[in-house]
């Protein structure tokens, strides 16, 4: 490595650590602090506990906070060389002003890989940790209703079986108004409905009462009707379990999670244009896959908007580097919601929804950068 570009790395380092730091910290004042703050006060919330919620938020606000530090340290580092007259120095002795970027750049795109492992792979189950303890502590001391209870698993046959529950009541040991159906791939073979599910703590199962009993084995019309008074259930957890389960939410899926929902959704007939409401769904879900990629390679366009930007040909304080970082990091992320609403409504494709941030501050960045070389 040649002494320029371990200058200009260097340059660049502290920054970015510092504006890490300092955002991260903003970040957690702004919203994790009360919350933690409120978990301790009013649910009782073991001090130990709080802060390991605390822990596994700060992964998810590091995705967001990177880009700001890699748009901070360029502003910083170039602020500076230009301030000193460091680069005109350089630009005399020969070395374009494109060879000079070049190490910030390749940072930055350090950092958009290490923030792509970040928000695929660390992220989304650390996010998952954090909301099951904050719905956990929400919860302990309420009564847990769940209406409209969706269960899928798998019989020991190889059946897939969906229950169907109009009514979860983990504190009286039952759901109500309850169907199941069995699938042999997409083929259903068999049904079962009841007006009662029973759970018994001491034997730890589950058993529907007044069971009706349909068969579809030989073709799309019921061919065989029984009735039980008790049908067992195979069920691996109790009442409170079930309730406390939740999906996913798209922030807590990793990209093959999320690919492997939008596939479920479009057989479930999300895309097919019926219910406007799963359509919008479905896109939302659409959206957050491809930010899996695009808020990550945030820190690489930051860091070519902010290189060009950050010249200037006199002395100038640290603050305005600061300053000027923060108006067009809100920008961005009013861009970015934008983004989000447009893609979930329909009007831009969630593909370019999900990059429209990048693209405009890519372009703007790319025609600075080329100003610049041609000065």
């Amino acid at each position: 490595m040649k002494i320029l570009d371990r200058y200009v790395i260097t340059e660049m380092f502290w920054p970015f650590i510092s504006g890490v730091a300092i955002f991260t910290i903003l970040f957690i004042a702004g919203g994790q602090l009360f919350v933690v703050t409120r978990m301790i006060t009013e649910d009782k919330t073991p001090i130990s506990t709080a802060l390991y919620y605390l822990a596994n938020t700060i992964p998810s606000i590091l995705v967001f906070t990177f880009p700001m530090a890699v748009l901070l340290a360029a502003l910083l580092a170039f602020g500076r060389l230009s301030g000193e007259s460091e680069l005109v120095a350089l630009r005399a002795g020969g070395v374009s002003f494109l060879r000079i970027t070049m190490p910030a750049l390749f940072t930055a795109l350090l950092i958009t890989l290490f923030a792509f492992y970040l928000n695929n792979e660390v992220a989304p189950e650390s996010t998952y940790i954090a909301q099951t303890i904050l719905f956990d502590q929400l919860t302990k001391n309420r009564d847990l209703i769940r209406e409209d209870f969706v269960l899928k698993g798998t019989e020991e046959d190889g059946a897939e079986r969906v229950i169907f529950s109009r009514k979860l009541l983990p504190r009286e040991n039952r759901m109500e108004d309850v169907t199941i159906q069995y699938y042999n791939g997409r083929m259903l073979i068999r049904q079962v409905r009841a007006k009662d599910v029973h759970y018994k703590p001491g034997e730890m199962k589950w058993f529907l009462k007044h069971a009706y009993i349909e068969d579809y084995t030989k073709g799309p019309e019921p061919n065989y009707f029984s009735e039980a008074d008790e049908v067992y259930l195979p069920l691996d957890k109790s009442p409170m379990q079930l309730a406390k389960d939740r999906d996913r939410r798209p922030e807590e899926m990793n990209r093959r999670q999320l690919k492997d929902k939008l596939r479920q959704m479009k057989e479930e007939g999300f895309t097919s244009g019926e219910d406007e409401e799963k359509l919008k769904r479905y896109r939302e879900y659409e959206v957050f896959y491809h930010q899996k990629v695009a808020i990550p390679v945030t820190c690489l366009v930051f860091g070519l908007f902010g290189v060009p930007l950050g010249i200037r040909p006199h002395r100038a304080s640290r603050a305005i580097g600061l300053g000027i970082s923060i108006v067009f990091i809100f920008m961005y992320y009013v861009l970015m919601t934008a983004g989000m609403a447009l893609g979930r409504n329909g009007p831009v494709p969630p593909l370019w929804a999900a990059w429209l941030p990048n693209i405009v501050f890519g372009i703007a960045g790319l025609i600075l950068l080329y100003r610049m070389t041609k000065h």
